[in-house]
């Protein structure tokens, strides 16, 4: 397992209890409400039992009361109605959660979702013109629209009517249209700012519902907002909105009515991702079902999407379900093999800079963001994967926490035709011929900027929890804190503890399990595709895991295990080596028969240096140094460390010990006898 920075988070223990005592929690809630920013008990009241009526009056949104009334116009008078959407999660749901409400209603509505590659992002002058074209009276933006200033101006002095919703930050130009709804409007005193596109098209028509019964409206059927409210919880999971105040509402109303869920679509897709409706969670949403959506977008027609949702007849459904499914599954070859290509790039090209930058022919644009991603987890460095068209490259880049990527390209922006981006993502379009010096560029910028700390992946945890703490009724009260995600990540620990067991599982034995033992508990630790890792763990040692807590099923048997994201016997190891190195210098006669090698071990100690020095392996972490001297028990360590401390002071190589590890140089053409060396007799003779 990498090495990591381990960061735990602070809180006021007294106001912990207080809030304990207030709240009538655990002690461990109040702490975890408290590294989530919550410390007022009324919000922690609201965060721990999230209710629809705690939603905010739709109205608060400004231009609402006139979007309102253009879209009731519209309807009334059957006006052609377009909504315009966009191709991702969010797009695909805010689309779907208008269209169906304004179809309940009696509206004469459609929908256009642009194509990602014929049309890119937004709303854009042909789509405008071709909507005029067919006649279109009204045109409304769901999660897009803020930016289009132009577009929007165009639809105007086509005659078109033009309500924009949007969740995007607002540039310093509106759109001029006749209604603009967006939280982060300048002038928009809505209590809430970070809700999804969904999320404002399910506040849209909140507010027409409550129009409708305020007027006393007459349609076919009612419609209940809340029959859409899956899919605003879909759409904001995906987007990564934090799940906290409204969109916590969202999320976990959504959650139960899932588990009957009326929406012929959204059945089929949990059947074809294999998710039983009452097993579903802000996790599966997530990683099984947004991918699912996204991959229409990416891969080819994001309207099907749209045609899932909407779709009235089971068996329509489950065709779409399963065609989107089988887009996913080529999105996720086209990312792999993409993947793959760049890792062989990166590996023939021995690049070792600070920030990576890797180009291929024939690479999807839709998907070369998550490889971005990917990459950026295995080399933890700021990536930019580019892919070239002809003489042109569209790239995509993805940073690492406290590495400025935005200002980094900033640096290089008379290299672009077209770039953007925020402090951890980015977009950019750049000639072909320009890519060496970009590459060159970047990393001149980088040099000074990109620390060895920078580099270091981060593993934040909530605090240090002790092993006797964690029980069943514990588990069952965090889940109060769910539904999890941004803003609310599902609480992680760090447990310092020994090592009990060390045991290899799964096919081809990929995955890890550790016995973590503290006093008389003992709860299993398991971490996925590790199982390698288990030639260089010892139970001799203390091991520090950090990890999330889960009730594990087995057999009728519930228990606690923690599923490991970080552990290291570094520091036990570490300190044991510099503590015997000490004491093996001075007088310390305690520690020397525990560690006296036999003579014959001096030998095969002193071949395994020269065997790494001719590998080049002349600097070893204490993660890795049991696992080149084939040594996990303590004493065998021990001897080890005795041996390299009499060539050390025998002058037969130069040698430094650090916290981190240890480093050698041998010394060319030395030869001496292992008698001449202080240590080496004090060993042997205590060891008689």
């Amino acid at each position: 397992m990498k090495k990591a920075r381990i960061i735990t988070k602070e809180y006021d223990l007294n106001r912990a209890k207080q809030l304990a005592e207030e709240l009538k929690v655990s002690l461990l809630i109040a702490k975890l409400l408290l590294t989530r920013q919550i410390a007022d008990a009324e919000v922690a009241g609201r965060f721990l039992q999230p209710r629809r009526e705690e939603l905010y009056d739709p109205f608060l949104l400004a231009d609402m009361e006139r979007a309102v009334d253009l879209i009731l116009t519209a309807v009334e008078k059957q006006d052609s109605i377009c909504i315009y959407g966009d191709y991702d999660v969010d797009g695909i749901t805010a689309t779907s959660i208008l269209y169906l409400f304004l179809k309940a209603i009696g509206g004469a509505v459609q929908y256009y979702l642009p194509d990602r590659m014929r049309d890119g992002y937004g709303l854009n002058e042909g789509a405008v013109r071709e909507l005029a074209g067919r006649g279109i009276r009204l045109l409304v933006t769901v999660d897009t629209g803020i930016s289009a200033v132009r577009e929007v101006a165009l639809a105007k002095e086509l005659g078109l009517t033009v309500v924009v919703t949007d969740h995007h930050e607002c540039q310093e130009l509106l759109p001029a249209a006749d209604a603009v709804i967006d939280p982060k409007r300048p002038d928009d005193g809505y209590p809430f700012k970070q809700i999804a596109g969904a999320g404002v098209a399910f506040k849209l028509i909140c507010a027409l519902a409550d129009r409708l019964r305020a007027a006393g409206a007459k349609v076919d059927r009612q419609p209940d907002p809340f029959d859409y409210i899956e899919l605003a919880a879909l759409g904001t999971v995906s987007d990564l909105m934090p799940l906290i105040d409204e969109n916590r509402v969202f999320v976990k109303e959504a959650l139960q009515r899932m588990k009957k869920t009326e929406n012929q679509g959204l059945k089929a897709l949990l059947a074809a991702a294999e998710i039983e409706p009452d097993k579903v969670s802000s996790g599966t949403m997530a990683f099984r079902l947004g991918p699912r959506l996204n991959a229409a977008g990416r891969m080819g027609d994001a309207s099907r999407g749209v045609e899932l949702f909407i779709a009235d007849n089971p068996e329509r459904a489950t065709a779409l379900a399963q065609e989107l499914n089988e887009e996913n599954k080529r999105r996720q070859e086209t990312e792999n093999r993409i993947t793959e290509e760049a890792l062989a790039k990166i590996a023939e090209s021995g690049d070792q800079s600070k920030i990576l930058v890797v180009a291929g022919e024939g690479w999807h644009h839709g998907v070369i963001g998550i490889v971005a991603s990917r990459l950026l987890e295995r080399f933890y460095r700021p990536v930019i994967v580019l892919a070239i068209e002809g003489e042109k490259a569209v790239g995509s880049a993805r940073s690492v926490a406290g590495f400025n990527l935005f200002e980094a390209l900033c640096s290089c922006k008379d290299l672009f035709s077209k770039f953007g981006g925020h402090e951890m993502a980015a977009g950019m379009t750049l000639p072909v011929k320009d890519i060496d010096e970009f590459r060159q560029r970047l990393n001149e910028y980088a040099e000074d900027k990109l620390t060895e700390e920078l580099l270091t992946p981060l593993e934040p945890v909530d605090f240090v929890i002790e092993l006797p703490e964690v029980s069943l009724s514990l588990l069952e009260e965090m889940e109060l804190l769910a539904p999890y995600g941004q803003g609310n990540p599902e609480p992680k620990f760090l447990v310092e503890s020994h090592l009990a067991e060390i045991r290899q599982m799964g096919k081809e034995n990929q995955h890890l399990r550790l016995g973590l033992r503290r006093g008389r508990t003992l709860i299993d630790g398991v971490a996925f595709f590790e199982g390698q890792e288990a030639d260089r763990l010892s139970t001799d040692f203390e091991v520090k895991a950090a990890g999330s807590f889960q009730i594990n099923e087995w057999n009728g048997i519930k228990k606690p295990q923690l599923m490991l994201t970080y552990f290291s016997q570094e520091e036990s190891i570490g300190g044991f080596a510099l503590e015997l190195h000490k004491a093996l210098q001075g007088e310390d006669r305690t520690v020397w028969p525990y560690a006296a090698p036999e003579r014959a071990e001096y030998k095969q100690i002193y071949l395994q240096l020269r065997r790494l020095a001719a590998e080049g392996k002349r600097e070893l972490s204490w993660r890795d140094f049991p696992f080149y001297f084939g040594q996990k028990k303590k004493q065998e360590l021990a001897g080890t460390l005795a041996g390299l401390a009499v060539f050390e002071e025998l002058g037969l190589c130069r040698q430094k010990w650090t916290e981190q590890g240890f480093s050698f140089e041998l010394t060319a053409g030395k030869k001496t006898e292992l008698e001449q060396s202080r240590i080496y007799r004090r060993l042997m003779v205590e060891a008689r």
